[in-house]
């Protein structure tokens, strides 16, 4: 019976670092709640090139000051002549413009922010392996 207990003793303390941390992760609702939303903002940033070509048909730096779309049947100018820029149009112009143009050259500012997220990623990443 005192070889059985040892038994179970040993057992327990071979779970590895990883499986221990493994197990109290997997309680802990909000970290892995926290750690979906990660997963989705790395998907979303990883997604930009295909955003840009696809569906913006547009670069994070091409700017649009003098151009024309239409949304809902309707033609605006991306930037008007005092300076506006076009704000969201959401899924008005097929993607295009989504969250808007910013306001000095009406450049896309659903496809910088995309870009804009994969450079941050990239500093925070590389930022946590020079530390380690």
């Amino acid at each position: 019976m005192a070889s059985e207990s040892n038994a179970e003793v040993t057992r327990v303390a071979a779970a590895g670092p990883w499986r221990l941390a493994w197990r109290r992760l997997r309680r802990n609702r909000v970290a892995l709640a926290f750690f979906g939303l990660f997963v989705l903002i790395v998907a979303f940033v990883l997604a930009a090139p295909l955003w840009a070509s696809d569906v913006a048909h547009t670069g994070p730096n091409k700017t649009h000051t003098l151009e024309k779309i239409e949304v809902d049947g309707e033609q605006r100018e991306v930037v008007n002549r005092e300076g506006k820029p076009i704000g969201p149009v959401w899924l008005g112009a097929d993607g295009k413009f989504f969250l808007g143009a910013d306001g000095r050259l009406g450049r896309d500012e659903m496809v910088r922010l995309m870009y804009g997220g994969r450079i941050s990623l990239l500093i925070g990443i590389l930022s946590a392996l020079i530390t380690t």
